[in-house]
């Protein structure tokens, strides 16, 4: 199914690591999109309704409806089908931008680095010189 393939896609794109989850898709599509606040937000409700679909493909869960889509036989396929095919044209979108953005940066593919920082706690950002304290630089 094609959001199966789309996750493959996102993953490969984005270089995650087996064990990753969902939120570092997620935060990697903001940062390569460069999203404000309010698309990110709009980001990460589109694709969780995307990566739902997925998990309930992959883990169970999905609700089949008839197999001949039609809405006189099982009045669901109208709302499923039309929930599937939101979900899979948005994925197809961010998709499509991810890769023009990475052409458009003159990448072959994004690298992905994650780093940590912070204010050092109080006992490491002052050393003892001589009787005397002074203050150990701190990011």
């Amino acid at each position: 199914m094609i959001v199966i393939w789309l996750f493959y896609a996102f993953e490969s794109l984005l270089q995650t690591k087996a064990g990753e989850n969902f939120s570092s898709i997620v935060r990697r599509l903001c940062l390569l999109l460069k999203t404000n606040k309010q698309q990110s937000e709009l980001l990460k409700k589109k694709m969780r309704t995307l990566y739902d679909i997925r998990s309930a493909i992959v883990h169970g869960g999905f609700e089949v409806t008839h197999p001949m889509h039609n809405e006189l036989l099982d009045e669901r396929v109208d709302d499923t089908f039309g929930k599937l095919l939101d979900a899979t044209d948005y994925g197809h979108a961010i998709l499509l931008a991810s890769i023009q953005k990475t052409i458009e940066n003159g990448w072959t593919f994004p690298r992905i680095e994650e780093m940590i920082e912070g204010a050092a706690d109080f006992r490491t950002r002052f050393k003892v010189e001589k009787g005397a304290k002074t203050q150990v630089g701190h990011h």
